[in-house]
């Protein structure tokens, strides 16, 4: 999941900010599902007619969205990521991260007026007004159920206050209000249809969850769409989405007995005591089962090894004979970029992060790249207090048509330009190009982390930056950085103080992003 996550966050680099956020949420009650049943079942007793009748559902839902050399219902999407996830109660839905094309781009009040958060005419959809009202209303929470699970309490002038965690019920508005931080607020008009749930509760458009008309309508499922193309903290919304599978910690209360009566109460060892699980469905188990598809993206990102001469990694069984594991060791990524510029003339053109654009890599080698396709490279991040591959993975970015290792560390000499000088570490050899001497590497890190790494480590990178690489000038780093380094502090405040439009009052002088 971690490295699904950067992947994407590459992505973000390479296109930008994504424009919708739609989450899509199996619905039991299908007509699909439920004429299958037999008397006395429900969907609950038949997971594998729920994950099959989602997954067809999805595919039919995920040609609407992404058409190829067409617009799709949102948009014209020229970059997605989907992640499937499963509820405590077993129902499948699925996270979705779309970008569109430049003429498609969310930048008008107009524009995300196509997602409402309103309860439909029920004479004019009424298709739409069932689905609304039966799947897409929050809660009710707050007064009316206050036991609800997205209630939590905080302290307002030091007593205990409940509020909502999803700041239900939203404020009503005539117009679609843009916000520069978060999702906007979306247009609530007073005086809309008013409808009572199944415990009698009289509801209205506050308490709606943010839907496509033509999506809710097709396929009468929960489907939330959110224009999220003006948040700032970007990076939370692929947290979310590659957040990984439910776990949790159980305590085995008759082993740990067991366990003093036999060895003496001094004698107890907790990490036996302990499971760490987590929690499989049986939804997901069929998903699996069935071999479907739990992720996906689009382009392709190429990942890209970095590593030491004979530091590569290599995968052997324990009884495995480590003299035919040596012998049979195959071309890591960077291995075969050696020997491919030392055989074919046009790739020494290009440095190692170009190569995937114009060669594809299978069977442990590159060969010519014959149809035209959409690819991004992504080569590992390296700490710099790992000082001798962070040179290495320097020197790959700008060094071209490199045959060996010590290709990389051969520079030619300032003063005798038929002279060249091979030095014996990749940090002599990036001083030697005048890759170190300036704060600008240090720049280009802190940017190229900004993009996918949280506040957390940003700042213990800075501090390894300080501590170990001694830059001409720390406060100007600071200062163009600082905002991304606080980035979760001004997150919190904005979850404890929706109400309020808080802002980084950070000198940014210097910062280009």
């Amino acid at each position: 999941m971690n490295a699904l996550y950067q992947d994407a966050m590459t992505m973000v680099r390479h296109y930008g900010k994504p424009d919708l956020f739609v989450t899509f949420t199996c619905n039991p009650k299908w007509p699909e599902i439920q004429c299958e049943l037999m008397e006395g079942q429900d969907a609950t007793d038949r997971p594998d007619l729920v994950v099959r009748v989602f997954h067809i559902k999805f595919q039919a839902f995920l040609t609407d969205i992404i058409k190829k050399k067409k617009k799709g219902v949102l948009g014209n999407v020229i970059a997605y990521t989907w992640v499937i996830e499963f509820q405590k109660r077993g129902l499948p839905h699925a996270h979705m991260l779309l970008i569109l094309d430049p003429a498609s781009k969310i930048k008008t009040v107009e524009a995300i007026d196509s997602v409402s958060a309103e309860i439909p005419d029920r004479e004019t959809c009424p298709l739409a007004y069932e689905t609304v009202t039966t799947s897409m209303v929050h809660g009710p929470c707050g007064a009316h159920n206050p036991e609800s699970p997205c209630m939590e309490t905080k302290k307002v002038n030091g007593e205990d206050v409940l509020y909502c965690t999803k700041n239900y019920p939203k404020p009503l508005s005539e117009e679609t209000v843009m916000n520069n931080q978060s999702y906007p607020q979306y247009r609530r008009r007073p005086n809309g249809p008013i409808f009572r749930n199944r415990n009698n509760i009289p509801l209205d458009n506050p308490w709606i969850v943010p839907h496509n008309l033509f999506l809710t309508t097709k396929y009468n499922a929960h489907i939330n769409v959110e224009v999220c193309c003006s948040i700032a903290a970007v990076k939370y919304l692929f947290k979310y989405v590659y957040k990984g599978h439910d776990r949790t910690n159980i305590e085995l209360h008759p082993a740990v007995k067991r366990h003093r009566r036999r060895q003496g109460p001094d004698d107890v060892n907790e990490v036996e005591n302990f499971q760490d699980a987590r929690y499989v469905s049986s939804c997901e188990a069929l998903w699996r089962i069935f071999r479907f598809k739990l992720h996906a993206r689009s382009p392709s990102v190429k990942r890209l090894q970095v590593h030491l001469e004979d530091h590569q990694t290599v995968l052997f069984d324990a009884d495995d004979n480590l003299q035919d594991v040596v012998d049979a060791q195959k071309n890591s990524c960077l291995m075969a970029w050696f020997k491919l510029n030392a055989n074919d003339p046009e790739a020494r053109n290009h440095t190692y992060p170009e190569i995937p654009k114009y060669y594809t890599w299978g069977n442990h080698s590159w060969k010519r790249r014959t149809q035209k396709r959409s690819v991004i490279t992504r080569m590992y991040f390296v700490h710099p207090k790992d000082r001798e591959r962070f040179c290495l993975r320097l020197l790959l970015t700008h060094v071209k048509g490199a045959t060996s290792f010590q290709d990389l560390r051969t520079v030619p000499d300032p003063n005798n330009n038929k002279r060249q000088i091979v030095y014996n570490t990749f940090r002599k050899a990036a001083l030697a190009r005048e890759l170190l001497d300036s704060d600008q590497e240090w720049t280009n890190l802190l940017q190229e982390a900004a993009v996918s790494q949280m506040p957390a480590s940003l700042r213990h990178l800075f501090s390894c930056i300080l501590s170990h690489c001694s830059p001409s000038d720390p406060l100007l780093l600071w200062l163009r950085f600082a905002p991304d380094f606080s980035e979760d502090y001004l997150r919190r405040l904005r979850l404890n103080n929706p109400v309020q439009d808080l802002e980084c009052n950070f000198e940014k002088s210097g910062r280009k992003r």
